[in-house]
Order: structure tokens, then C-alpha cells, then sequence
């Protein structure tokens, strides 16, 4: 898990190409791999340790923890940023707010 998330924080994101089926980069060489998603329980990768191990590969789990974040950004309402200092208050209601440097 933790080597997919290194995929996903580095820039790489999964290119969608079809109905649940992704290319993902590989880290180590110039080479793509597809990352397929058959069901919300069954994913494949066409990478060497996915054919060997039939596990989940960190490819896989780079696309899981991709989409993941994609519907939580999708689903999220704007957040609006204060125009003015008079507008920003603290949690505790407080609008005496000091920069730490």
C-alpha cells in the first residue's frame, strides 16, 4: 500500500483508458502498466509481480487510493477563502489572529 501511495504523491496519476481499466507508470523504467477494476473485490495488474503473486500490487493500490481522493475531491463543496483580515476569525471565534513565522 505504502508503494502505491508513493506512485500517486510523486505526480503520477492513473490515465483512464476504459470502462475500469487504467495505465499507470511503471517507477523503475519507461514501461505502462493497466490496472483493471472488474468489481468493487477483483482488480488485475498486467505488471510481473501481480501475474506472479496474484495480490494486490502497488499499482493497483495506487489506483484504489487515486479514485478514493478523486470521489472525496468530487463530492466536496468549495471552500471559500477570506477576502479581507476583518473576515477571518479563529475557531474559538476570536478575530485576533497572529502569523507565526
Amino acid at each position: 500500500k505504502i508503494r502505491g501511495y508513493a506512485i500517486i504523491s510523486k505526480g503520477d496519476s492513473p490515465e483512464h483508458i476504459g470502462h475500469g481499466v487504467y495505465r499507470l507508470p511503471s517507477q523503475s523504467s519507461d514501461a505502462k502498466y493497466l490496472v483493471a477494476h472488474h468489481n468493487p473485490d477483483h482488480w488485475s495488474c498486467s505488471c510481473k509481480d501481480y501475474e506472479t503473486r496474484k495480490i494486490k500490487c502497488k499499482h493497483i493500490h495506487a489506483c484504489i487510493f487515486w479514485l478514493t481522493l478523486k470521489k472525496r475531491i468530487d463530492t466536496k463543496e468549495e471552500i471559500s477563502v477570506p477576502e479581507t483580515r476583518e473576515e477571518l476569525k479563529c475557531s474559538c471565534g476570536s478575530d485576533k489572529i497572529v502569523k507565526f513565522a
